[in-house]
C-alpha cells in the first residue's frame, strides 16, 4: 500500500498540472503570512487593558471625523486605520490624592484641614481636557478650589464654630467639587454652614444620584476633565501656632482670675478683722499675714488650720 502511494506521489509531481497547481497554492500561503504580518504590525487591531481607555490620534490630532470629535477607546478588542492611526492609553482607576490646607476664622485664628479626594479621568473629556493635563496640575487646581471654599467659609465663623462642624464642611466640598449646581451657591456665604447642617440628609441624597447622571459635572470635573467620586475630610483643628497662643491666653485669664479672686479674698478679710475690733492698718496687715500662712496650709493639705490662724493673729494684733 505505501508502494503504491509513494509511486502515486512521484508521478503526480512529475506532472506540470499539478506541479503549477503545488506552486500556486504555496504562493498563496506566502503571501498570506506576509499580509498577516504586515496588519500585525500595522497597528490595526489594538487590546486595551482592563480599566484602561484608549484614546486615537489620526496623524497626531485627536480631533477628527464628524464634528471633530474624535475616538476613544473602551476596553478590550479594537480595529484602527492602519498606519495613521495611533492609540495613547489612560489609565481609568482611582486616583487617591491628599489635599492639605489652612486658613483664617472671623476672629483671626489660623485653621488647618486634611483630606483626601478620589477621581479618575471622564471618558468624554478625555480627547478634550484631560489628555492636557499632568496629574500634578489636577491635583493643585483641586487644592486651591478647596482652599479658596474654606478660605471664604471660615472668615464667616468664630474658630470653634467651623471646627465643630466637620461634618457639613465635608458635604459643602462634596457638592462644589462632584455636582454641576451646588446649593450653596445661590447663597451668601454666612448662610453656607447653616444649610449644610439642616439639609444633610438631603445633601447626601444628591451626592449618591450624581454617581449615575454622567452629564452632571461640576466646574473642576468639567475643567481638567475627570470625574471626582468622593472627597474625605480627616481632621479640621486649630494650626499648631493657634493652639500655643490659645493655651497662653488661657495660662493669662487663670492668672488674672486668680489674681482678682486673692484681691477679693483680701478684702474680705479685712472687713471681718475690722469687724473684730482693729483698726484698719491692723486689720490690713492681719489680712496679709493669713493669706501668706493660708497658702502654706493648703500647700501642706491642713485646711481646718486656718480658722486657728486668724484667732491666733487677732489676739497677737490686739496684743
Amino acid at each position: 500500500m505505501s508502494t503504491l502511494k509513494s509511486r502515486f506521489v512521484v508521478k503526480l509531481s512529475k506532472n506540470p498540472f499539478w506541479r503549477k497547481r503545488m506552486m500556486d497554492i504555496l504562493i498563496t500561503i506566502g503571501w498570506i503570512v506576509i499580509a498577516v504580518v504586515v496588519v500585525l504590525r500595522s497597528g490595526m487591531f489594538v487590546v486595551v487593558p482592563a480599566v484602561h481607555f484608549g484614546v486615537v490620534t489620526r496623524f497626531g490630532n485627536r480631533k477628527f471625523g464628524g464634528g471633530k470629535k474624535g475616538r476613544v477607546l473602551e476596553e478590550g478588542l479594537n480595529i484602527v486605520w492602519p498606519f495613521i492611526d495611533k492609540v495613547e492609553l489612560i489609565s481609568g482607576e482611582l486616583v487617591t490624592k491628599s489635599i492639605e490646607g489652612s486658613s483664617f476664622s472671623k476672629d483671626t485664628l489660623e485653621i488647618i484641614f486634611k483630606g483626601s479626594v478620589q477621581w479618575r479621568p471622564d471618558k468624554e473629556l478625555l480627547r478634550t481636557k484631560f489628555i492636557e493635563m499632568d496629574e500634578s496640575t489636577v491635583l493643585q487646581g483641586i487644592n486651591d478650589a478647596v482652599n479658596n471654599a474654606l478660605g471664604i467659609l471660615a472668615g464667616t465663623k468664630p474658630g470653634k464654630v467651623f471646627i465643630e462642624n466637620r461634618g457639613a464642611i465635608a458635604d459643602m466640598i462634596n457638592c462644589m467639587l462632584r455636582l454641576g449646581n451646588p446649593p450653596h451657591c445661590d447663597l451668601i456665604p454666612s448662610k453656607w454652614l447653616a444649610y449644610y447642617k439642616t439639609h444633610s440628609a438631603e445633601t447626601r441624597v444628591k451626592l449618591g444620584d450624581e454617581a449615575g447622571v454622567s452629564d452632571d459635572k461640576s466646574e473642576i470635573e468639567s475643567r481638567y476633565g475627570i470625574d471626582i467620586v468622593t472627597f474625605e475630610l480627616s481632621d479640621v483643628d486649630f494650626s499648631p501656632a493657634t493652639k500655643k497662643a490659645l493655651e497662653l491666653k488661657q495660662q493669662e485669664a487663670g492668672r488674672l482670675q486668680a489674681v482678682a479672686l486673692t484681691q477679693e479674698t483680701k478684702l474680705k478679710l479685712i472687713k471681718e478683722y475690722v469687724d473684730s475690733g482693729l483698726d484698719i492698718k491692723e486689720a490690713t496687715l492681719a489680712a496679709e499675714v493669713t493669706m501668706t500662712q493660708a497658702e502654706r496650709i493648703i500647700i501642706d493639705g491642713n485646711l481646718g488650720a486656718l480658722g486657728a490662724v486668724a484667732k491666733k493673729l487677732i489676739t497677737n494684733v490686739r496684743s
